[in-house]
């Protein structure tokens, strides 16, 4: 099942970054959960599908985002992507780059929980500026 769910996150990452979220969004269980620290403004806990959607809804309003993915830590059913994220702060039109580390929980060829770890006092002084 480990490479599998390798194969999956190639996936995600690849229909995240052309924006093809019909894919994306049927990569996940309808159960997933989402896991985001709060001091960033679309942070908070989404658990369903519906919410999911809201969740990268409000990641989108703030952010045109990319994922450059470093490492992958195949730990079989839980994935740890460590990378960074960079882009555009849609508000200012100022840059971003903070480390991140995605981890992602599997279980049927679906991805079922996603917890989401960045670097906040640089995401924080990037959305500030």
């Amino acid at each position: 099942m480990s490479s599998e769910n390798t194969t999956i996150i190639d996936r995600i990452y690849e229909t995240f970054e052309t924006r093809d979220f019909a894919t994306f969004f049927n990569l996940m269980s309808p159960d997933i959960h989402i896991t985001q620290c709060p001091e960033v403004p679309w942070g908070g806990f989404f658990h369903g599908l519906e919410e999911a959607k809201v969740f990268f809804g409000k990641v989108n309003t703030y952010l045109e985002d990319h994922v450059a993915i470093e490492r992958v830590i195949d730990g079989s059913d839980r994935i740890a992507v460590i990378g960074r994220g960079h882009g555009t702060i849609k508000s200012t039109g100022r840059g971003f780059d903070v480390p991140i580390m995605h981890l992602w929980g599997f279980q049927d060829g679906l991805a079922t929980r996603l917890e989401i770890v960045l670097d906040v006092p640089a995401m924080q002084a990037a959305l500030a500026s």
